[in-house]
């Protein structure tokens, strides 16, 4: 898998969460799930995602270290 260079995997994620800031102050039905996975070698996984009236917009996955 290629990576993205950490200023430009920054940008896109401010722009991504201005959008969904100006979608979100527009409904009163909003809501965030998170869930982890987790694996034997101790790394994890975050799965945030971002839902306004039953209809999801984005889902962020976030890879963390050792516990």
């Amino acid at each position: 898998m290629k990576r993205m260079t950490e200023s430009k995997a920054f940008a896109i994620q401010t722009q991504l969460q201005l959008a969904l800031g100006a979608l979100l102050q527009d409904s009163g039905n909003k809501r965030v799930d998170r869930e982890t996975a987790k694996f034997d070698d101790g790394s994890w996984f975050e799965v945030v995602a971002y839902r306004v009236g039953g209809r999801q917009l984005r889902a962020d996955v976030n890879e963390r270290g050792p516990a």
